[in-house]
């Protein structure tokens, strides 16, 4: 892949030629995506076209809008862009995805970025804390900017201080003030955490704490957690449950899906 001013060329190179290529995850919003390979169209997650496809060509640009509940293909911030990498993802094949970058760019991470999102763009805008990267572009208030920066250092310290462990993982932080609306807030566990997730081996077993790299759970502040489909709500000092309004997610009932539980010592 490729960034240009306006968005992202990703090239595809098919390891043996096919009637046409589907993307795997059907609920990526691609209307901003555009298949350039003349002969070539891309219509319902699927690139066709008069004969055999050995590659193509596709040029994103930015969604027009970032809406509940759909991971956002691709977004701006300040001259770089955040690209969703699974949505690259072919249908039953594996797929790898690279970063060409000039000298003056950078892509975080710099490897496996099919996997998670990655973002792509100015050197500059990445500050390395040694345990953390803040990605912010230099336009953002000052103000603001050595607040957001400030809060990431405390929870990280939090969560060391409680856990007494260090990440597995380098934390990374993207700072954007170019979101199109209308959804004031954005939020994913699509993440490779860095810290151990809790899981209930069975019923009246015992609690253990694991490491899952795709888990979004986090561990609780105050020595229990309302486990949930949806995510996991901390809430000092009493871990309230989460509220039975909480919208549902893909069809699940959070009300049925929670439940309180004890870390187990140690």
């Amino acid at each position: 892949m490729t960034q240009t001013s306006e968005g992202m060329v990703v090239r595809y190179a098919l390891s043996a030629p096919s009637d046409s290529f589907a993307f795997a995850d059907k609920d990526i919003i691609r209307d901003q995506w555009r298949v350039t390979t003349p002969g070539l169209k891309l219509s319902d997650g699927v690139v066709t076209g008069d004969g055999p496809i050995s590659g193509f060509e596709l040029m994103i640009t930015p969604d027009l809008a970032e809406v509940d509940r759909v991971y956002v293909g691709l977004s701006r911030t300040g001259n770089g862009f955040v690209l969703y990498g699974p949505g690259l993802k072919g249908e039953g094949i594996s797929t790898t995805l690279r970063a060409e970058i000039d000298g003056a760019s950078v892509a975080v991470p710099s490897s496996d970025a099919i996997d998670g999102y990655v973002f792509v763009g100015p050197k500059d805008y990445v500050a390395d804390y040694g345990d953390a990267l803040v990605i912010a572009p230099p336009q953002l208030a000052s103000e603001l900017d050595q607040s957001i920066r400030n809060e990431f250092a405390g929870s990280r310290a939090f969560y060391r201080s409680r856990l007494g462990i260090a990440p597995t993982l380098k934390p990374v932080l993207v700072v954007s003030v170019d979101s199109p609306g209308p959804s004031a807030f954005r939020g994913t566990s699509r993440i490779r955490a860095s810290y151990p997730y809790v899981s209930k081996e069975k019923d009246g077993g015992p609690l253990k704490r694991r490491c899952r790299p795709s888990s979004g759970m986090r561990p609780s502040i105050c020595g229990t957690v309302t486990a949930c489909t949806t995510g996991t709500e901390i809430r000092p000092p009493g871990c309230m449950k989460v509220p039975p309004s909480m919208p549902q997610s893909r069809g699940r009932s959070p009300a049925a899906a929670c439940r309180k539980i004890k870390l187990a010592p140690g």
